[in-house]
């Protein structure tokens, strides 16, 4: 069996206090066969002392370290920048003894940060608490998941254009068409005269009134495809807008608190985070059966949060029962927009007791004008 210079079989443990014996209850040759043909990185710490007894041939090459000097290090050492929260998982590790994952960002020799997962539990080493830890790199899960986010945009965008394309379309082509089959029947119906049966001046007014809610309803659908808004003035006032729809059209109590931001977000931010809202909204409409809806719009440094809660029916994000096609659809939709901007999506529900959605992005700055205006 081969292994990376300096390193040496588990089953020797060799530290500063002499040889120590594998767990108990795992065979040593077999204990040793696992620790040096893992796939992932195993290491042996002994939190007391702050150092690591053994590390596998895996862990000295990814970390980039000869196994006598990986075996010199505090384990700190990897996680300078998160010193206090791994001490922090190494304490909850001894006190509850297994089961303890989290991520990390582990640094090598020479300086590169690595991505990886911990999985501890505590062991006894001559009557010593001790932690074994397997470390997962996820490098190439990262790599992939940032190509999954890198096509989602790509769909999102590609999305966007058509409904800008449709939005336009409505707009410039079918409501101009709709406006202009109006006034000729309105004309139609002013020349009838007095003479005209009453019945023919009814379906002309008829037809009018009928004209006139196509042309709503097309300069309604045209907005929702792409809010012009949107564009021009930025997502609070977008939002303030989307809410004054919902309120004339539901007549529910809405208490809002949208703050305003001194300059443009990024625009997959503003556009993320107004069709989170548009669709939240649509979900209370049909679904909430709610009487109060509250929405917030804050910014702190580095973090944009949008907060919206109803005082509605409730239910229980893990009974797919509750969670029908269209909302399970819409949840979704909002949890996959958020991550496409590097965001959080959390939601918080009770029967009978309403929902709470959360979303917090990383708070960037606008891009370039061109960028905003693309056709």
């Amino acid at each position: 069996m081969s292994h990376v210079s300096g390193h040496r079989p588990a089953s020797s443990f060799r530290g500063s206090e002499g040889d120590f014996a594998p767990p108990a209850d795992a065979p040593d040759e077999k204990f040793a066969k696992v620790f040096n043909q893992s796939y992932d990185m195993i290491l042996i710490l002994d939190p007391l002392d702050e150092r690591i007894i053994d590390a596998n041939p895996v862990a000295c090459r990814k970390l980039e370290y000869s196994h006598d000097e990986l075996l010199a290090l505090s384990p700190a050492t990897l996680h300078p920048d998160g010193i206090d929260r791994f001490k922090a998982f190494v304490a909850a590790v001894l006190d509850e003894g297994i089961g303890w994952s989290d991520e990390f960002e582990c640094l090598t020799k020479t300086g590169n940060r690595l991505p990886t997962e911990i999985s501890a539990s505590r062991i006894e080493l001559r009557g010593r608490p001790c932690m074994l830890a397997v470390v997962r790199d996820l490098t190439d899960r990262r790599r992939v998941e940032e190509e999954l986010r890198r096509l989602s945009r790509l769909v999102v965008h590609a999305l966007e254009d058509e409904r800008r394309r449709v939005a336009r379309d409505l707009h410039d082509s079918v409501n101009q068409l709709l406006s202009s089959v109006k006034f000729r029947v309105q004309a139609i119906a002013e020349g009838l005269g007095d003479s005209a049966e009453d019945g023919f001046r009814r379906q002309a007014q008829t037809a009018k009134e009928l004209l006139d809610r196509a042309i709503q309803e097309v300069r309604l659908i045209s907005h929702n495809l792409r809010p012009s808004e949107l564009d021009d003035l930025g997502l609070g006032p977008a939002i303030g807008h989307l809410l004054d729809d919902f309120v004339a059209r539901t007549e529910w109590n809405v208490d809002r608190a949208l703050d305003s931001t001194e300059s443009r977000l990024d625009p997959d931010v503003e556009l993320t985070l107004y069709r989170i809202t548009q669709e939240a909204l649509s979900n209370i409409e049909r679904h909430a059966n709610a009487s109060r809806v509250t929405v917030q719009l804050s910014s702190a440094v580095a973090q944009l949060e949008l907060r919206i809660r109803d005082d509605g029916n409730g239910f229980d994000p893990r009974d797919g029962a509750a969670t029908n096609e269209a909302r399970g659809l819409g949840l979704l939709d909002m949890r996959e927009r958020a991550a496409f901007v590097g965001g959080t999506f959390q939601i918080e529900s009770l029967a009978g007791r309403g929902t709470e959605i959360l979303v917090s992005v990383p708070l960037r700055p606008s891009m370039a004008d061109d960028e905003r205006s693309r056709p």
